[in-house]
């Protein structure tokens, strides 16, 4: 999923998701990575997988804001319309592109 976060660099973005993933596998609560935990059972939950959650929700809050630049939060359709540049557009596409972050969702 892309998200819009100019001031972590790809690389952080990543070691930050892997990060939360591992402390939610570490809880046994991986599957509450992309929904957040039901309420009745969130403040059950360990700190560190509380902490985990809401550093995943933050990071999606940023979605909104990739979908109004780029009219879309798919990696695969930014991918298409990359593909459908011309040249000389397409060699701009770091600049274009600056903040756009690919956030790992986990999934197998």
């Amino acid at each position: 999923m892309l998200i819009w976060l100019p001031e972590l660099t790809q690389a952080a973005v990543i070691a930050l998701v892997r990060t939360c993933h591992a402390r939610l596998d570490h809880c046994g609560v991986r599957r509450f990575a992309d929904r957040g935990a039901p309420p009745n059972l969130s403040a059950a939950l360990p700190i560190e997988a509380r902490e985990a959650m809401a550093a995943i929700a933050a990071l999606r809050s940023r979605i909104p804001e990739v979908e109004a630049r780029l009219g879309s939060s798919s990696p695969k359709a930014l991918a298409l319309a990359l593909a459908r540049l011309d040249g000389k557009v397409y060699a701009d596409r770091a600049r274009r592109l600056h903040g756009v972050r690919l956030m790992p969702l986990g999934h197998p």
